[in-house]
C-alpha cells in the first residue's frame, strides 16, 4: 500500500512540475512576442522634412555618409551629389 501511495504521489508531483514548466515557457514566449511587436511597430511613414527645409548640418568628410543616411531617413530621398554643402574639417594651423 505504501508503494502504491508513493508512486501516485510521485506521479502527481511530476505532472505538477511539467505543468508549471509549461506555464513558465508560455509566459516567457508571450513576453518575447510583446517585445518583438513593440520593436516592429512603425512610428510613421510620412517624411518629417523635405530637402529644402532640412536643418543645415555641418559634417566632416568622415561623417558625410552618416549625415546622408540621416537626411535620407528624415526626408525619404537621398541627396544627390553636390546638392548639400558640407564644410568639411578645417586644417589645423600650428
Amino acid at each position: 500500500m505504501k508503494k502504491v501511495l508513493g508512486t501516485v504521489l510521485t506521479m502527481i508531483l511530476i505532472i505538477a512540475i511539467c505543468i508549471g514548466a509549461y506555464m513558465f515557457v508560455i509566459s516567457v514566449q508571450n513576453k518575447q512576442d510583446k517585445v518583438e511587436d513593440g520593436l516592429n511597430a512603425k512610428i510613421g511613414t510620412e517624411a518629417l522634412f523635405t530637402l529644402e527645409d532640412y536643418p543645415k548640418v555641418d559634417a566632416s568628410l568622415a561623417t558625410q555618409p552618416l549625415t546622408d543616411a540621416f537626411i535620407e531617413n528624415f526626408t525619404g530621398t537621398l541627396p544627390s551629389e553636390g546638392e548639400l554643402d558640407y564644410t568639411n574639417t578645417h586644417p589645423r594651423i600650428c
